[in-house]
């Protein structure tokens, strides 16, 4: 993805928005987003929770020192004595955590703690967006729909697609953003096997009969495999073209070999030969072309926690759509 500068004119722009009285109800919005992250019951409740089985687990070993060293006898004593004491009243603060819990609940559901994802895609892009994109719609509450594009993306256990940006422009060309993961040797969320990347979306020049789906392949041991994706489904068949460097990073998957091969003009091959280096992948059906792009970037995606929320940069977030949009329109115009 070419790195396009964003103008004087419109960091002026930016430094404005961020300082205005809107913006900062937004921003304090997403802070106060990551608070029930933050609630200060949880490391109480694996205090008290662990406090009544270390507690028991000691016992012993300080009856023993007791027993053979002198030192320790009255620590011993003093310990037991207070034992079930500590027990029972680990016992009642764990209880009154749950209170407390289920009290902070009913308070965060009146005083309405917002959404971090709704505040990021609703309050924050939109009036960044119109500064960088004046003619461009984006639409945090709509994204692209999953079926139309997922098996075009390498298998995952979730997918979460956010934020529609309509360019406004012919042809037709809408961008949503994309993060994917599978939790790997059954943690969740640890070891993740991740996609962050977008789908850009537009219009087929002319009318094609049925699904087309080329997607690239990955070399594991010397052994060609499908690189994560999909095999062939929903009466798809695999075929090769005369181009060995295509065949042997590319699968090609299609439902009416005529109209696929007719689509796959050498030029047409030569292109995606171009592309093999970022990973590219691409779906046609319905008369609608999506690209998917894996740049390793959530652009609309908010971000996890308050720790990546204050590493977050306007400027930086910006310079990084407006590239994006850029190679968007450099890829469309193939097609």
């Amino acid at each position: 993805m070419h790195q396009i500068d964003l103008t004087e004119e419109e960091r002026q722009k930016l430094r404005e928005l961020w300082t205005s009285p809107k913006f900062k109800k937004a921003r304090k919005a997403m802070k106060r987003s990551f608070y029930l992250e933050e609630s200060p019951v949880l490391p109480f409740l694996i205090l008290f929770s662990a406090l009544p089985f270390l507690s028991i687990l000691v016992s012993p070993i300080l009856i023993y020192l007791g027993n053979h060293f002198t030192v320790f006898q009255g620590i011993s004593l003093l310990f037991n004595k207070y034992l079930w004491v500590i027990v029972c009243s680990s016992l009642l603060a764990i209880v009154g955590l749950y209170i407390i819990a289920a009290i902070l609940s009913i308070i965060f559901k009146i005083i309405k703690i917002p959404d971090t994802r709704e505040v990021y895609l609703n309050r924050i892009l939109p009036p960044m967006m119109r500064i960088i994109l004046p003619k461009a719609e984006f639409d945090g509450n709509n994204n692209l729909p999953l079926n139309a594009f997922k098996k075009a993306v390498p298998i995952f256990s979730y997918y979460y697609p956010a934020g529609l940006l309509d360019l406004q422009e012919q042809p037709e060309l809408k961008i949503t953003d994309l993060y994917a993961y599978s939790p790997q040797k059954g943690k969740d969320r640890k070891g993740l096997y991740e996609f962050y990347g977008q789908i850009y979306t537009l219009q087929y020049h002319s009318h094609f009969e049925g699904q087309l789906r080329i997607v690239p392949t990955e070399k594991v041991w010397g052994k060609e495999t499908n690189g994560g994706h999909f095999p062939a489904c929903d009466g798809e068949k695999k075929i090769d073209v005369e181009d060995i460097t295509h065949n042997e990073h590319y699968n090609i998957f299609c439902t009416d070999e005529q109209a696929a091969r007719k689509f796959l003009t050498p030029t047409m091959i030569s292109w995606f030969d171009r592309q093999i280096s970022s990973g590219l992948g691409f779906s046609l059906n319905d008369d609608r072309i999506y690209l998917i792009v894996k740049s390793d970037l959530a652009l609309f995606t908010p971000p996890k926690n308050k720790k990546a929320w204050k590493k977050w940069n306007m400027e930086k977030t910006a310079r990084q759509i407006k590239s994006m949009v850029a190679s968007a329109r450099e890829l469309a115009e193939m097609f």
